[in-house]
């Protein structure tokens, strides 16, 4: 039986002429240890019939044999290699095991597989816990063993620190080996250790991945370390460690890293690396110091102008603070996306909302007004209308959950309009201010603020009362008169009188906006538009009626074409169907038409018929 130690020796002997001094020097031995360790070779070879090792006068140590092959076979073999560690090997075994076990390890395995008494490993696992605290890191023991605790991103960075920083010049020379030729035998085993069980391959592939994207070359001991970030990435991820800790995402390195991703979740067959965006990123920092520089001052410029943005959003518009944080997070990562067009020029494709309203150009020249007074930013007039809609979309969320003052306006007994007071606060978030009768509204009215008018009667219009009003049943029900018009949006008017309301100057349960028809893309929510346009929208029964006529008299492929969509938003009242003239024609295919008739059957039955008769004819023409 032979050490490790021993053992390495026989190859460099085989390798090459040596001397005791060299190898002294290369495993931190005494050269009265090294001639220890040649005594007890040269009794192990002539145990197995070999010739002992030749020794000159001036301390050069050959092999004059054509037995090697034999002798390499034979010290390969497990059965005749003793365990033997140094201190500090010992603690590099000892958190690489603990990293690679999903389960405790007793004190008793560690102490077998590194052949030392119990008492040894205790103190090796002190001096073990007194480095993994500079990193977060905690050892923790009970009746069933140790294990490493702590964030998974630290775990990582602990394990390749440490075993980077017990490196010499041999050790990095002879790992560096190792991912060259995986076969390859080398004195520091330990070292390597966590580069085994995984192909090389893929390591090579990821750090070419890095070296190509950021235009840097990787030597010797850096090589290394990012080798085993990437290894150990691997196998704790075979382990059900994913790294998913929340850090901020580089815009310089998004697309490396995406690749990165993808070229593993390829190779390994697995969808887990997707969550370790903020380790590669890690990883792509620790590979180029400049990117690191430059994504460190990144964050902060994103950060200050992010806050910048959403304290004046904040002031100008009056926004509840409990949607700071989100409007936080959309502003930050839309001002991400408009770096990383900037910076990457890589387009992004973002379908966000642009209604040409008044209201809503309000808020977008607020917006570009607070950013041309405090942000030395040149943002375009899409970047500031995608930065507008998220505004748009929380300042809406802001009005609708605030509680809205109502007044009942009944000819009822008292008792049925108390009732219905009572429904309207079960049902829905109001506050009734009172009950009157409609000759005590325009007084009442001058003394409270009422956002909304229920009735049990016709109201009509009313001369100076500029207020939505809406008429219901004492007791509700017609679905509480649908969900007393979705809640009672602040753009729901009901005014009979009106004519011709300017669909750009009133937001009223229209509202104007405009698919991606060239796609054939179907708007779903306010979020999925990022387009201006010219429509015409009346209400829904002349819509209809004119649609149909439009389509009887041109067919469904026509100059001016009809394009249909649905919307559904909790600020409108409720499906709307729009109609848009396009510049350039395109077909209106039979799925989108059955999507028209599903919504017509909900709305309109009468025209359902025409639409079967429409249907027809559009699938007879493709048939033919």
């Amino acid at each position: 039986m032979i050490s490790k130690r021993s053992r390495s020796i026989i190859l460099d002997v085989i390798d090459g002429d040596t001397t005791t001094s060299i190898l002294a020097k290369k495993y931190h031995v005494t050269s009265r240890m090294i001639i220890n360790d040649l005594e007890s070779i040269d009794y192990f070879l002539e145990t197995h019939g070999f010739a002992k090792l030749s020794k000159s006068t001036v301390g050069r140590i050959k092999r004059y044999d054509d037995t090697n092959n034999e002798v390499l076979a034979l010290i390969n073999s497990d059965q005749v290699v003793i365990s033997s560690y140094l201190p500090e090997e010992r603690i590099l075994e000892i958190v690489y095991l603990l990293s690679v076990s999903d389960t405790f390890i007793k004190l008793d395995t560690l102490s077998e597989n590194l052949g030392v008494c119990k008492s040894t490993i205790t103190k090796d696992v002190e001096k073990l816990r007194e480095m993994c605290a500079n990193f977060n890191v905690d050892i923790v023991g009970n009746k069933h063993g140790l294990r490493l605790s702590g964030l998974e991103f630290d775990i990582r960075i602990l394990i390749t620190s440490l075993f980077i920083s017990y490196m010499d010049t041999y050790a990095v020379f002879d790992t560096t080996r190792i991912l060259l030729d995986k076969d390859l035998h080398t004195t520091y085993k330990v070292f390597w250790r966590i580069f085994e069980n995984i192909d090389i391959t893929i390591i090579s592939d990821c750090i070419e991945i890095i070296k190509n994207s950021l235009s840097i070359n990787l030597q010797d001991l850096l090589y290394l370390y990012v080798s085993g970030l990437i290894s150990l990435m691997i196998k704790r991820n075979r382990l059900g460690h994913s790294c998913s800790t929340a850090t901020d995402n580089s815009l310089i390195a998004r697309e490396t890293a995406n690749q990165i991703i993808d070229y593993l979740t390829n190779c390994l067959d697995t969808d887990s690396f997707q969550v370790e965006f903020a380790y590669i990123n890690h990883i792509l920092e620790v590979s180029s110091i400049e990117l690191y520089k430059l994504q460190h001052k990144e964050r902060i410029e994103l950060a200050i102008l992010t806050e910048k943005i959403v304290r004046c959003v904040y002031e100008k518009f009056n926004l509840k603070m409990i949607y700071e944080s989100e409007l936080t997070q959309l502003i930050s990562e839309e001002i991400r996306l408009i770096y990383m067009e900037k910076l990457l020029r890589i387009p992004v494709i973002r379908n966000i909302v642009n209604i040409r309203i008044p209201e809503y150009d309000h808020v977008y020249d607020e917006l570009r007004k607070i950013c041309i007074d405090n942000i030395d930013v040149d943002f375009s007039e899409d970047h500031l209308w995608r930065i507008a809609a998220h505004v748009i979309d929380i300042r809406n969320r802001n009005q609708y959950t605030t509680k809205k003052s109502v007044i009942i306006v009944s000819d009822k007994p008292h008792q049925m309009a108390v009732s219905l007071k009572k429904n309207l606060m079960a049902l829905f978030n109001v506050n009734v201010v009172g009950i009157v009768g409609l000759g005590q509204l325009r007084k009442y009215m001058t003394l409270v603020h009422v956002d909304h008018v229920i009735s049990t009667v016709n109201i009509g219009i009313i001369e100076d009362i500029d207020c939505p009003n809406v008429k219901v049943h004492p007791m509700l029900s017609d679905e509480d008169v649908r969900r007393l018009k979705m809640e009672l949006p602040l753009n729901y008017i009901e005014r009979k009188s009106e004519k011709n309301p300017d669909a750009f100057n009133v937001i009223s349960n229209q509202i104007v906006l405009r698919s991606l028809a060239d796609e054939r893309v179907f708007i779903n929510t306010v979020s999925d538009i990022l387009l201006r346009t010219n429509c015409v929208l009346t209400n829904i029964n002349d819509f209809l009626e004119h649609s149909f006529n439009r389509a009887s008299k041109f067919g469904f492929v026509i100059n001016e074409t009809l394009v249909f969509s649905v919307i559904n938003h909790h600020m409108i009242e409720s499906s709307v169907l729009i109609l848009g003239e396009l510049a350039n024609p395109i077909e209106v295919n039979s799925r989108l038409i059955r999507r028209l008739k599903l919504i017509i059957t909900q709305q309109e039955s009468c025209y359902l018929e025409m639409m079967n008769v429409l249907l027809e004819e559009e699938n007879e023409k493709r048939c033919s």
